[in-house]
């Protein structure tokens, strides 16, 4: 999605974009090794919601420190 596509607020949460990877790629809903000669790739739009630490299922994934 691009955000010429973005056509209204979401319901919950925020849209995010302007966001770059270093040193990987955003292919096909997953990250990729980088292609050769790319340093960055721009993120697609990322629809992010707020969730109390009771609520949020983490259950695999990693926790960041």
């Amino acid at each position: 999605m691009s955000p010429d596509e973005v056509d209204a607020k979401p319901r919950d949460g925020a849209y995010i974009t302007g966001l770059k990877l270093e040193g990987a790629s955003w292919e096909d809903g997953s990250l990729q090794k980088s292609k050769p000669k790319e340093m960055y790739c721009e993120m697609p739009i990322i629809h992010v919601k707020a969730v109390t630490k009771e609520k949020a299922n983490v259950g695999g994934m990693y926790g960041c420190p």
